[in-house]
Formats: C-alpha cells, structure tokens, sequence
C-alpha cells in the first residue's frame, strides 16, 4: 500500500518513486485481471487507422522515411535564430510593491493546493508518471501528506528532480493530411506533480500581471478582452479622418511568436519587476 511504501531521499524523489511503483503495480493488477483488452483494441484501431490513411494518400511506410531529416527539420524550428538580443535597458516599468512581492513567497498551503487540482479538468493525457490529476482527486485523503511535503521542499529549495520536470512532446496534426513538420502542433504532456506546481504558481502570478503589463494589452489577461484592442482602434482612425491627420497603421503577425520567445531575455525582464 501507499503507506507501506518506505523510500529515503528528497521529498519530491519520494513522491515520484511512489508514483512510479503504484503505477507498476497496477499495471500488473490491470494484466492479470483484465489482460490489457482495452489498450490492446485502441492500439489494433489506431494502427489500423494509420494504415489506410496510408494507402489513401498513398505514403509510404513511415518507417522508411528519413528521420534525420525529420530531427533536423524540428531542431531548426526550435532553436535560437539570434545570438545577440536586444535588452531593453533603461525604461522605467511598473514594479511589484513589496507587500505584493511577499504575497507570491508565502508558504504553500493545503487547501490552496487542494483548489488548484479541483479546478483541473482531471481526465487530460498523462505525462510520464501515468497519472492525471483524477487520480490525486480521488486519492487526496492518501496522497495529500506526500503532495505537501513536496511542495515545501521546493518552496525552500526551488530545486526539483529532472524526473518531475520530464515531459512527453507529441505532435498533433493541424490539418487532415499533414506533409512536413511545419503541419504540427507540439503539445508537451508534462507529469501531474508539475503540473499541480505550475498550477499554482500561475494562479500566484495573475494577481499581479494586471499591475506589470500595459493597459494597452488588451488580451490574455482577467478582465480583459481581445476586441477592446480593436474597438480602441476603430476610434482612432474615426479620430483621424475628423480631423483630417496624417497616420500609419502598423499590423505585425509574428510568426511561430511563442517558440521564438528567449528565456534569457524574459528572465532579465522579468525579475528586476519582482523586487
């Protein structure tokens, strides 16, 4: 039992060491009772699936493509364009107050914690560890003890194991027959003791960004919305021909704009603001 189980180490290794042994144990249980029926027919339905689109779109075995090309073609996309960015230096930004910047190092608690897995939706795709936030939903009463423990260890340490940090990336098709690279979409399936952390350090976070970020963005953000940006442009340009001004209107489509973010450049952005 989940109890009975006795591992030595950091808190977060000893969540996931539990997590992967419960995980073996129940696939063993799930063999001998149910002899893998299910998984074995979604896998037989899905090859067979593949297969006709195959012959449909008459494509070749994928195993005789060549994938280092297709490896090359994904390190390209992802990798950093610009060796030298431009820092932008000497601006005067809005900065956390310290009362709020202490608000986001308070100790975790367990029915913020608790708030932050039941406003999950539990049933996604899980990462490595085989779990999803059900799991934890259904077994709080058991787990939560290990939960705690792990998440003060990090807000003492900020360090975490690889092995919680570690992700599954899959490629999801944009459209119906996909020919490069280029036509997926890469969605990382992250472990459910990441994902709860994550969690609630974004919940921390969206209580200051409406104090951070420009009043003139105007989406992705609580109580804002994307068409505010567009009637303040309407009223510009209406603005504009009353008065008969001169005015240049500059759209820009950042193309790929959240794989081309540096995380060098928001981490020196970022935590001059946090005090």
């Amino acid at each position: 039992t989940w109890e009975k189980m006795v591992i030595k180490g950091k808190k977060a290794f000893v969540l996931k060491e539990k997590l992967k042994r419960l995980k073996e144990s129940l696939k063993v249980w799930n063999r001998d009772i149910f002899g893998l029926r299910d998984l074995n027919i979604d896998k037989t339905v899905k090859e067979l699936n593949e297969l006709e689109d195959m012959v449909a779109n008459g494509i070749d075995d994928p195993a005789n493509h060549n994938s280092k090309d297709l490896v090359k073609k994904f390190w390209e996309h992802f990798s950093e364009e610009w060796n030298n960015r431009p820092f932008l230096q000497g601006i005067d930004f809005s900065m956390l107050s310290a009362e709020d910047n202490a608000s986001l190092l308070v100790p975790f608690e367990e029915e913020e914690v608790r708030d932050v897995i039941w406003s999950c939706d539990g049933n996604k795709s899980p990462g490595p560890d085989g779990f999803n936030l059900n799991f934890f939903k259904a077994c709080w009463s058991i787990v939560k003890n290990d939960v705690m423990a792990y998440l003060h260890e990090f807000h003492a340490n900020a360090i975490l194991p690889k092995a919680v940090t570690a992700s599954f990336l899959s490629l999801v098709p944009k459209m119906d027959h996909p020919q490069n690279l280029f036509d997926y979409r890469p969605i990382c399936l992250i472990g459910s003791l990441y994902k709860i952390l994550s969690k609630i350090l974004a919940n921390r976070l969206k209580r200051v960004l409406g104090k951070l970020i420009s009043s003139c963005q105007s989406a992705f953000l609580p109580q804002r919305q994307i068409l505010d940006g567009v009637v303040v442009l309407n009223e510009i340009i209406d603005l504009a021909k009353r008065r008969k001004d001169d005015y240049l209107l500059f759209k820009v489509d950042f193309e790929r704009a959240y794989d081309t973010v540096n995380w060098g450049f928001l981490e020196k952005m970022i935590f001059p603001k946090a005090g």
